[in-house]
């Protein structure tokens, strides 16, 4: 869709609109200024009572997890300036096991990311960097004891990786599987 106007988010808060403003999925004026990237917008929200790590109804999102997922570096670094949790993990879930005809096991993603998870799954380089400046643990490991450097690696983004590395990721780490 189109970019959000600051200018339009002013005439809105000037008119009553709830700067929190969740819709039913919990999704919130931040989150969806935050992916794509518009600062200034998101300093009016901040200015009129947002909350900066509200969370959406079915992952457990923030806006910070959905600026590092759409690699706005500009973004991440304000919201942690703004006292965003950079380690604020999405929601974690346990699935049943179902029995099924079926032998091989099935990959049911639980959750419990990062933002720095995120980032790498996707190999956003800019935010990966943004969010290890921030203060992100770069051993963070998801229920399943993945880090942010084995993310990386399972979806091929070795430059990710090498960075994460160098910012002292534990190479010998192992995740469940």
């Amino acid at each position: 869709g189109d970019k959000v106007k600051p200018g339009q988010v002013i005439l809105l808060l000037e008119a009553g609109a709830d700067a929190e403003s969740p819709n039913a999925e919990g999704q919130t004026a931040l989150m969806s200024v935050a992916r794509t990237g518009n600062v200034e917008a998101a300093k009016l929200l901040l200015k009129h009572g947002a909350n900066i790590d509200a969370r959406e109804a079915w992952g457990g999102q923030t806006a910070l997890m959905w600026a590092a997922a759409q690699d706005q570096p500009e973004m991440i670094r304000f919201l942690a300036s703004r006292g965003a949790d950079v380690n604020a993990r999405s929601e974690v879930r346990d699935w049943p096991r179902r029995m099924t005809a079926e032998e091989r096991p099935k990959d049911l993603n639980r959750g419990g990311l990062t933002g720095l998870m995120f980032a790498a799954r996707d190999g956003r380089m800019e935010a990966v960097r943004a969010l290890l400046a921030a203060g992100a643990n770069v051993n963070y490991a998801d229920p399943d004891g993945s880090t942010p450097l084995l993310v990386a690696l399972m979806n091929g983004h070795w430059d990710v990786a090498k960075l994460l590395i160098g910012s002292g990721a534990d190479v010998n780490t192992w995740d469940r599987w």
